[in-house]
């Protein structure tokens, strides 16, 4: 019994120390909190990537401190037969995240990708084709959510 009540006095003690140190831990907090780095956006704007006929590899970059929460991406029907890849880089240029085999031609049901990854001052997100998409090109498009 004495040692239940040591241990209860001693956490007892650190939460209160918590506490003095960092205020209260409640959902309020939170909103608190992303007011203050109110600079971080919740959603990357929807961002056009337009492809010559003969380009296959198109970037761009975010801003900021924040995770990736959903990633959208909208493909046009090529006149070539490409898939896709999106990439997520951090600024020394290593991949943080890579998906392939995104298909063409999805203007009505776009690929809905939830990747959790952060973004650290530059980020670079990369859409790369598996080949030229000929004909006129096209644009595809990709929003970024974040938390």
């Amino acid at each position: 019994m004495k040692r239940f009540k040591l241990v209860l006095l001693l956490l007892l003690t650190l939460c209160a120390m918590r506490y003095a140190l960092c205020g209260p831990l409640w959902a309020a907090d939170f909103t608190i909190n992303r007011a203050r780095d109110s600079n971080l956006p919740d959603m990357v704007p929807r961002t056009a990537l337009a492809f010559g006929a003969a380009e296959a590899s198109k970037n761009f970059t975010i801003d900021g401190r924040a995770f990736t929460h959903t990633l959208v991406v909208e493909l046009p029907n090529w006149t070539n037969d490409s898939t896709a890849t999106l990439s997520i880089s951090d600024p020394n240029g290593k991949v943080l995240y890579s998906i392939a085999g995104l298909t063409e031609n999805t203007g009505t049901s776009p690929h809905i990708l939830l990747v959790a990854r952060p973004v650290v001052s530059t980020t670079t997100i990369t859409l790369t084709l598996s080949g030229v998409p000929g004909g006129a090109g096209g644009t595809a498009y990709v929003t970024i959510y974040l938390q």
